[in-house]
Order: C-alpha cells, then sequence, then structure tokens
C-alpha cells in the first residue's frame, strides 16, 4: 500500500467527524510519512497498521479529553520520523567509524612496531660498532689535521728560509765590493754566493706565496666537497 492509498482509506473511514479534525489528523499523518523519506515510507506504513486500525486510533482519542493534545500514533509507532532516520544514519557512520579506525590502527600497528624495532637495531648496531666508527673518526680527523699541519709547516719553513736567504744574501752581495779591493777573486765569490743565496730566498718566498694562495683553497674546497657528498649520499639513503 502506498502513502496516496492509506491517506485515501482513512480520509473515508474519518467522514464521520468534524472536518477540522480530519484535516488535522490527515496532515499530521501526511507530514510524518513524508517526514520518514520514501526509502522508509513501506516501514512506517507497516509500523501504523491499517487505515481502520488508525482510524479507530484517532475517534477515540477525539473522543477521550482527557488529554487535550492528541498522540495519533502514540501506540503504533515508538520513534519520529527524524528518529528512525536518524538512527539508521547513525548506525551507519558509527559502523564505518569503527571501520576506519580499525583500519587505522591495522595498517599503522605494524609500521609503529617495525619504526621501533629498527631504531633499537640501530642503537644496538652504533654501540657495538663504536670502536670501529670511533676509530675511524679518528683517523679521518688524524689526517685532515696532519695534512693542514704540515701544510702549515711548509708555509712557515719557506717563508722562515725564504727570509733568511734574503737577508744573508744581501750580506754577502755588498760585502763583495769592499772586498774586492783587497782579493778581487773572493770578492766576486761573495758577489756570485750572494745573488745565488737571495735567488734562493725569494724562490722560498714564491714558494710560500703558491701554499697561501694556490694550496690551502685547494684543499679547503676538497674537504667541503668530501663532506657535502657525504651529507647527499646520506640524505639519499634516507628518502
Amino acid at each position: 500500500m502506498s502513502k496516496n492509498e492509506f491517506l485515501d482509506q482513512l480520509f473515508g473511514l474519518l467522514s464521520d467527524i468534524s472536518p477540522e479534525e480530519r484535516d488535522e489528523a490527515l496532515a499530521y499523518y501526511r507530514e510524518y510519512i513524508e517526514d520518514a523519506g520514501l526509502e522508509n515510507e513501506e516501514a512506517i506504513l507497516e509500523e501504523l497498521g491499517t487505515p481502520e486500525e488508525v482510524a479507530t486510533e484517532i475517534k477515540s482519542g477525539i473522543f477521550n479529553k482527557n488529554n487535550q493534545d492528541i498522540d495519533y500514533a502514540s501506540n503504533k509507532v515508538k520513534n519520529s520520523p527524524e528518529t528512525y532516520s536518524s538512527n539508521n544514519q547513525n548506525n551507519q557512520q558509527e559502523n564505518q567509524s569503527s571501520y576506519s579506525s580499525s583500519q587505522y590502527q591495522q595498517a599503522n600497528a605494524p609500521q609503529k612496531s617495525s619504526n621501533t624495532a629498527l631504531i633499537i637495531l640501530a642503537v644496538i648496531a652504533a654501540i657495538l660498532l663504536s670502536p670501529v666508527w670511533l676509530g675511524l673518526l679518528g683517523t679521518i680527523f688524524g689526517v685532515v689535521f696532519g695534512f693542514f699541519a704540515t701544510i702549515a709547516g711548509l708555509i712557515f719553513g719557506f717563508g722562515f728560509a725564504g727570509l733568511i736567504c734574503l737577508f744573508v744574501g744581501v750580506i754577502l752581495f755588498f760585502s763583495g765590493f769592499p772586498t774586492i779591493l783587497h782579493n778581487p777573486l773572493a770578492g766576486v765569490a761573495l758577489i756570485g754566493a750572494g745573488l745565488v743565496v737571495t735567488a734562493l730566498g725569494i724562490l722560498f718566498l714564491l714558494l710560500t706565496g703558491w701554499f697561501c694562495i694556490g694550496v690551502i683553497p685547494w684543499a679547503i674546497r676538497c674537504i667541503s666537497n668530501l663532506v657535502h657528498r657525504c651529507s647527499n649520499r646520506n640524505k639519499e639513503a634516507r628518502v
């Protein structure tokens, strides 16, 4: 039975009451059934009962003046249409929420446990391999420190030797001129030795400048490139 058939039969069965009360009852049941929705129309009609039963209840409610407000469906329907629809929606939402929650927990539980296990294994491995990586870090630090210490020693040695050679060469060179007057051969030898020692001093100073300008920046670039490559490899490994 459809909604219209139910209301038409109910209209005929309520022909013996006043038009106002009949219209009020029909309007109530029409709105009651429509609020439940088309998908719940059949279930609502089954809960209401037959038009004859509903008409009997309406008439008994009208003739019973104990309650001023008529509760047309008090004995047939426990829930209002809004409650009927909301209960179905709440049940669906609760089922979907519980299903999503269980899925989320099942999906994340192995991942959390695996991450914890990996962290524990990494800590244990780091402790067990600490002699290896500490020795490796010490070796790297020693090589880098030794390299820069060697360069610093060469710079200091060449610079100091260059200054000494320049100083000695200048003294020998100017000492040769007065010696020529007394001993020409010795004077020429002093002048020549002064020139040679001065040339060595200039060479040492040039080497000092080359270490400062060329070798030190090159070493710094090599070390920075090495560190940059290592950091990039670590990032790629993490990704």
